[in-house]
């Protein structure tokens, strides 16, 4: 993602992908009620710190996440957790940013092996 002045903001290499996660919101960010109990997206782009979605569902900024990916060829899924940084609002749906983060329960490290060359 590149900010105002065209400069890469991501620390990670971005990979071009279409595969389908699924999303589920952990808590809200201001401790509102949770409107979306899980949300079906498509891969724009992934990396071992995040990814870019496409969703037809809008998620809060600072929103919690559990991700579910699993990337083609590979039979394992990885559960992850992350913070949606953007949303934004298209035509045909919304543009979700997702940085990964280290918590319990989630996969970080076996999701990032996966880029390790």
């Amino acid at each position: 993602m590149a900010d105002e002045n065209g400069a890469e903001r991501r620390r990670d290499e971005r990979h071009g992908r279409v595969d389908r996660v699924t999303l589920r919101p952990l808590e809200s960010p201001e401790g509102a009620e949770i409107e979306v109990a899980q949300v079906s997206c498509m891969t724009v782009d992934i990396s071992a710190g995040g990814f870019c979605l496409r969703s037809n569902e809008a998620v809060e900024t600072d929103q919690q996440v559990e991700i579910c990916a699993q990337v083609l060829g590979n039979p394992i899924k990885y559960y992850l957790k992350g913070t949606v940084l953007r949303c934004t609002a298209f035509e045909d749906g919304y543009a979700l940013g997702i940085e990964l983060e280290e918590r319990p329960g989630a996969d970080l490290r076996g999701w990032q092996a996966l880029f390790e060359e």
